[in-house]
């Protein structure tokens, strides 16, 4: 049980990092807003914004939510929606994509409700934590 909780609190710091970012980043930097467009099964495209990259029992997965272009910095009572996606970085060597990235869906839904889990619970502890 501890090594669990050693992850929790693991990806805690994780999601305080990606959320918060370092007291060396200048505000220009906090501003920007990584935007990707997903396709739903009819082939309409949204924009979701990425909050962040966590790793899950060692491996990356993207944590996204819907984009709205309003400021969501202010606490509306309503949920965060997010959407959770494996995370892979092209190796840049020999690739021309250097600092791509790809998101694939999480297929297995036992794995799926197990990261879900880990990164809601995360995601509660940071904004209890304040």
């Amino acid at each position: 049980m501890a090594r669990q909780d050693d992850d929790q609190d693991k990806l805690q710091d994780e999601i305080r990092d990606e959320l918060h970012g370092d007291d060396d980043v200048s505000g220009d930097e906090l501003d920007e807003v990584e935007i990707i467009m997903l396709a739903d099964d009819e082939g309409n495209e949204s924009p979701f914004e990425l909050l962040a990259v966590l790793d899950v029992d060692d491996k990356p997965y993207a944590v996204l939510t819907p984009y709205t272009g309003e400021d969501d910095d202010e606490d509306d009572g309503e949920e965060l929606e997010v959407h959770i996606f494996h995370y892979e970085e092209h190796d840049p060597e020999g690739d021309e994509s250097e600092g791509s990235w790809s998101i694939a869906p999480i297929e297995d839904e036992a794995l799926a409700e197990h990261v879900f889990a880990q990164v809601r619970a995360a995601l509660l502890a940071d904004v209890e934590a304040g």
